[in-house]
């Protein structure tokens, strides 16, 4: 078997690891989020060879990677513009009208929260999923009949689920609480523009296939 010549171990890795694995929270991951705020320029400039960009909300308590884009400002020197070269790592994946339309749906209710908190004690925003089924319905022109509206959905929420907007809380099953990391996918000034265009884009899908 092949020896690898690892280099030394740096305290900044499992940090490093988690991040790749998704969005690190400062009240979930104290210990990390400890190392990330320690070792921030040496996680930059690790995740940069690899044209990862580490994006951190203090504010907000989370951290995220993203890839850099085309209209990402590297300055002038023709090595840097390679770093737009390199194939990505993070898969851009369409949601779904549905799942869309939940999107649009959680982050406005993340921002009436947030609108209506007087102190930092409790910064999760939870909502019951029958609550926001209901609302979710009357965004969705058309709906089947309740059983597959109720698929619809699920499958929405799951999917959301898997990108890390939301995540299931407390017991019984039927809670979620609303992840702050959709403040940075979702800016609040494009919802009433995102909405109006997946209302015309579904209204002329419908119209043509009818």
């Amino acid at each position: 078997m092949d020896t690898y010549d690892f280099p030394d171990y740096k305290d900044w890795s499992v940090a490093a690891v988690k991040l790749l694995q998704g969005v690190l929270y400062s009240e979930e991951d104290k210990s990390d989020w400890g190392i990330l705020e320690r070792y921030r320029d040496e996680l930059q400039k690790f995740f940069a060879r690899i044209g990862l960009m580490l994006v951190v909300s203090e504010g907000e308590g989370y951290a995220y990677l993203r890839q850099i884009e085309d209209d990402d400002q590297l300055g002038d020197d023709n090595a840097l513009a390679k770093y737009h070269e390199l194939p990505r790592l993070f898969r851009r994946s369409r949601l779904s009208y549905e799942a869309t339309m939940l999107a649009i749906l959680l982050r406005q209710r993340l921002h009436e929260f947030d609108e209506r908190l007087s102190n930092l004690d409790d910064e999760r925003c939870a909502i019951e999923e029958d609550e926001l089924f209901e609302d979710w319905k009357k965004l969705i022109p058309n709906m089947p009949d309740e059983k597959k509206s109720k698929n619809k959905f699920d499958t929405a929420l799951n999917r959301l689920k898997e990108i890390q907007f939301i995540k299931q809380i407390g017991e019984p099953a039927g809670r979620w609480e609303i992840r702050r990391i959709i403040k940075a996918r979702l800016a609040l000034e494009n919802l009433e523009h995102l909405l109006q265009q997946l209302k015309d884009v579904y209204k002329q899908e419908n119209n043509t296939t009818s």
